[in-house]
């Protein structure tokens, strides 16, 4: 059986000397098992070419590590891994946790953390205990509010407090007590010029849902060679996906693409005439399935939020 050849990432302006990088590489490669005793590790000339330093400093570092009984070097043959006992590894394992620990309070205590509130937000980060929920009004559509508060409810603790566009100026009027314990409003870029004014006599933040791309891109690579129909619940939703495909990702194709509400009942026999994929909001599923044939590709959505935008409440959510 052929041995494998591992490879290094050098970054020249970290703050570890190539030795280190090289060496915390190998011991982290053989913990989660990337490489194995006995691999083979890239050339001196190898290793020089991609850190772009000269061949004898590498030749150096190997040797040092030769040394240390990380590697070994075969000449004619080149440089391996080397076989340890296994105390070696277990001592090797705590001597690299240590220097993890180490390194990231050093960097923590930079931020400005003391180690009981680093401490606080890594069992935060790590396990979710102790984490508030997010408390953000939603505003939008009908049909996005049951799509998105679905999502955020599936990926993230999130208390919502839905306001449709058209109950703006009764849900988020000042002398309500509801919304007072809601710090932010989520919205699309399609509405934030309606929910600004509201925001800022609230004195609450707006954050921009963006939209995951996923969708969009599947779509746009189908229209290549298929027709596509998408069926929404309602006409209010209907702008935001024809703003994206038509003005956003400009398809250039021959093929059919066309958009309609479920009730639209001239509109869901064409797309069920001339469509070869079919998509439906999950809102309308039902419905759509009894009268698109059998024969035709039906497809639904369910993840609509970018997966950036997530990780940005998530990030909101540890620090509250």
């Amino acid at each position: 059986m052929p041995m494998s050849h591992c490879s290094f990432k050098i970054v020249n302006d970290c703050d570890l000397s190539i030795y280190e990088q090289i060496k915390s590489q190998i011991i982290s490669s053989l913990y989660t098992g990337k490489i194995q005793e006995g691999d083979q590790l890239p050339s001196v000339r190898e290793l020089a070419v991609e850190a772009g330093v000269n061949h004898k400093t590498i030749h150096k570092i190997y040797r040092r590590l030769q040394a240390e009984n990380y590697i070994q070097l075969i000449p004619g043959k080149g440089v391996f891994v080397k076989k340890r006992a296994e105390e070696d590894f277990s001592h090797l394992r705590r001597e690299a946790l240590l220097t993890l620990f180490r390194q990231t309070q050093e960097k923590a205590s930079l931020l400005g953390l003391n180690a009981e509130k680093f401490t606080q937000l890594f069992l935060r980060y790590c396990t979710g205990h102790d984490v508030k929920p997010l408390a953000c009004i939603l505003v939008d559509d009908e049909e996005e509010i049951l799509a998105f508060s679905g999502e955020l409810q599936r990926k993230l603790k999130v208390h919502l407090y839905p306001v449709r566009l058209d109950e703006l100026a009764d849900r988020l009027d000042e002398g309500n007590p509801e919304i007072d314990a809601f710090k932010y409003i989520l919205t699309t870029s399609w509405h934030l010029e309606q929910v600004q004014p509201y925001a800022e006599r609230l004195r609450k933040s707006v954050l921009e849902i963006k939209p995951a791309p996923r969708i969009y891109q599947e779509i746009v690579t189908l229209l290549q060679r298929r027709n596509v129909g998408i069926i929404v619940r309602d006409m209010s939703t209907i702008h935001t996906s024809f703003d994206v495909f038509m003005n956003i990702f400009y398809p250039s194709t021959s093929r059919k693409f066309i958009i309609t509400p479920v009730d639209n009942e001239e509109l869901v026999a064409r797309i069920g005439r001339e469509a070869d994929v079919v998509y439906s909001s999950p809102f309308c599923w039902n419905e759509v399935r009894q009268n698109i044939p059998a024969d035709k590709e039906l497809r639904t959505f369910t993840d609509l939020i970018s997966d950036d935008f997530i990780a940005h409440l998530k990030m909101l959510q540890l620090f509250e």
